[in-house]
């Protein structure tokens, strides 16, 4: 039975199920990974130098295999039986806490079957290894003359472009909307932009980002210029008000006709050509690499 999670589960309590913001610092909460695959937890992975049997990280085998020294990769198919099978249940399970015997991500499992950097990776945590590495005293890497357009970017836990990338000296610095892959997207704002700058958290932007990568045509969602929501959004004839802060809905839904009722309706600022002013619907071309 145990080979069979739909007919097993329904007999699996789990044990202190947590939310993936209660994590512990260095830890990955993954859905169906724990007791059998019924339950969720914080996963623990290798690090560097540590030994290993595979890795997390997408650039590797799809994400979920074993990746060797010819660069051949376990069955696909196989993934998610394979990380399951990677677990220590017993580790920190009052914590909820599981070990995989996977490296985590940004690092590969190599040939020798440990934990180690590939020097051919690209991507976020990339690009801030090799800006680290300039900057470290006597490397003569980084010359302040010829390398100040550089910057360290920020990254996810799982190694991708956070949604808004600020480079510049601090009161000068401009910010600007990006995609997973640091590819520049509609919204920027510059610091003596006060309000845009500091409330910018580009939410809206990689929102249509995500439905367009999803097939989506026509993304009717209206960005402001620094890639917020705007509070007013319009959709399918009818209108609500949205957080800009945490792209969270609130209040009730009324027909296009009716906007102007919501609390967010300003006069002003919506204009008459509101309902054909979807903003973020193309992409600039710009990349953050470097």
């Amino acid at each position: 039975m145990t080979n069979d999670p739909e007919s097993l589960c329904k007999y699996v309590q789990c044990i202190n199920p947590v939310e993936e913001e209660a994590c512990p610092e260095g830890t990955f909460f993954m859905a169906g990974i724990a007791q059998y695959g019924c339950c969720g937890a914080c996963v623990q992975f290798r690090g560097l130098n540590e030994a290993c049997t595979g890795s997390i990280h997408p650039q590797y085998c799809g994400g979920y295999g074993i990746y060797g020294q010819s660069g051949d990769c376990s069955d696909p198919w196989r993934k998610l039986r394979d990380l399951r099978n990677s677990i220590e249940e017993n580790l920190y399970t009052q914590d909820n806490v599981v070990r995989s015997s996977w490296c985590g991500y940004n690092i590969a499992c190599g040939g020798s079957r440990v934990c180690e950097i590939d020097p051919t990776a690209k991507g976020c945590v990339y690009i801030q290894r090799r800006y680290d590495e300039a900057r470290q005293p006597g490397s003569g890497l980084y010359l302040d003359y010829r390398d100040d357009y550089r910057w360290r970017p920020t990254c996810t836990k799982e190694g991708f472009f956070t949604e808004k990338q600020c480079k510049g000296p601090l009161g000068e610095q401009r910010c600007v909307c990006v995609d997973p892959d640091g590819n520049r997207l509609y919204g920027d704002a510059f610091s003596y932009q006060e309000d845009l700058f500091d409330s910018m958290n580009c939410k809206c932007s990689r929102r249509v980002w995500e439905l367009q990568q999803a097939g989506e045509k026509s993304v009717t969602l209206h960005c402001a210029a620094n890639g917020n929501y705007e509070p007013l959004q319009c959709e399918d004839g009818w209108c609500y008000c949205i957080d800009p802060a945490t792209a969270t809905p609130y209040g009730s839904r009324l027909p296009e006709g009716a906007m102007d009722r919501l609390d967010c309706y300003n006069k002003t600022l919506v204009g008459s050509q509101y309902l054909s002013d979807a903003r973020a619907s193309t992409t600039p071309t710009w990349n953050c690499m470097i």
